[in-house]
């Protein structure tokens, strides 16, 4: 297991897709000014509250190369391991249960699972964006059934109405019910496209973003999804309720003008992806979750920052993502399924066994440097006297 990754990287992914142009009414939604001035200090104990230390059981078929979405539903926890290719079942205290890793081209395969969902009655679907088709799997990896979606698709979700919700990736999607080269998708449970939205400017033609090895362009907000956006739609989320789609969230951060004024005179006729690579401005909007009136997200840049905002007294919190003497390199990943206002952090084994941050003392677990990360699990607990 030497030179496994298990940590979370800053990664660039560029497709070459078509696209088309699109406006958006920038003056709808809800507005939220950060200054990192007028923020107050983020404290981590402050909003967060240490629940468990998942330890991963570790044998060669679960070896654990990234962490790319988990899930915690009916007493296992799954992950979705792009780099294995693989999608692997713990049982709720960390030992290994079983693995689906059905790579090719037959029924019940795939080339690439770009993602996963784990439904209610623990179904398993696994996007696979390259053949273009979900496959089914129960719990045990006993393949159910496939579906072929006719258009490509990096990352999906399923919302109250069973409806499925795709992001393309700026994905060419031919149907007489879309607009030309929508961004997202609504099927039917019967998976037949109900509707679509958010088109692109032909100028952002192939490239699309994700800031993180962690998937989360989806958030599950009650009966309504969330969806955070890659480029070009700058630090605005969007919110999906019975096949409707309008922004929920526009969020203005320090320089913003700067950062419009950069973005709209790209060199699209050359490596665009290096020159926004190269960018010292903020990209993006990382990890956003809510919980009741708060708001949680990172913003992706040069300086990363981690922000709490409260959307009844309009006051925000911020945090450089560097290292805290209690909880380490702290990160807060929202978690799917059963568990709610949980998020998780991955914690390589050999950050573990330093036993160098406070949060990790004092455990008798022992691990091996080639071992499994550690899921850490932490509820968002507001203190009461920040709500005053």
């Amino acid at each position: 297991m030497n030179n496994r990754n298990i940590s979370v990287f800053v990664i660039l992914i560029i497709f070459l897709f078509a696209g088309c142009e699109e406006s958006v009414n920038k003056s709808s939604g809800n507005l939220i000014e950060l200054s990192k001035k007028n923020s107050k200090k983020l404290i981590i104990n402050d909003f967060f509250e240490f629940k468990e230390f998942v330890f991963l059981e570790t044998i060669s078929e679960s070896l654990v190369i990234t962490i790319n979405k988990v899930y915690v539903r009916n007493n296992k926890i799954v992950i979705l391991d792009v780099s294995n290719k693989s999608v692997l079942i713990f049982n709720r205290d960390g030992s290994f249960s079983n693995l689906i890793n059905k790579v090719g081209r037959g029924p019940g395969e795939y080339l690439h699972a770009s993602d996963m969902i784990v439904n209610a009655d623990g179904t398993i679907e696994v996007l696979d964006e390259i053949s273009l088709k979900i496959i089914k799997y129960n719990i045990k990896g006993h393949y159910i059934s496939e579906t072929n979606l006719g258009f490509r698709a990096r990352s999906f979700i399923r919302d109250n109405n069973n409806n499925y919700i795709f992001y393309t990736g700026h994905s060419n999607v031919e149907s007489s019910k879309c607009i030309t080269n929508p961004s997202i998708v609504i099927m039917n449970s019967e998976f037949e496209i109900i509707n679509c939205f958010l088109e692109f400017d032909s100028n952002w033609l192939g490239v699309t973003y994700n800031y993180s090895n962690v998937n989360s362009w989806f958030f599950e907000k009650e009966d309504t999804v969330i969806f955070i956006p890659a480029l070009p739609h700058l630090f605005t989320t969007f919110k999906i309720a019975d096949a409707t789609f309008e922004i929920d969230h526009r969020i203005e951060v320090p320089d913003q003008a700067n950062i419009e004024y950069f973005f709209s005179n790209l060199n699209f006729a050359g490596r665009i992806a290096d020159e926004i690579s190269r960018s010292e401005y903020p990209l993006g909007l990382n990890y956003y979750f809510e919980y009741n009136e708060y708001l949680f997200f990172e913003i992706y840049g040069e300086e990363g920052m981690q922000y709490i905002y409260n959307k009844t007294s309009k006051e925000s919190y911020a945090r450089k993502k560097e290292s805290d003497a209690t909880f380490g390199y702290f990160r807060a990943y929202p978690l799917n399924g059963d568990l709610k206002n949980v998020v998780f952090d991955i914690v390589s084994p050999l950050t573990f066994m330093r036993s160098k941050y406070e949060i990790f003392k004092g455990t008798e677990h022992k691990l091996k440097e080639d071992d499994n990360p550690v899921l850490v699990f932490y509820n968002f607990v507001p203190k009461t006297s920040l709500k005053d």
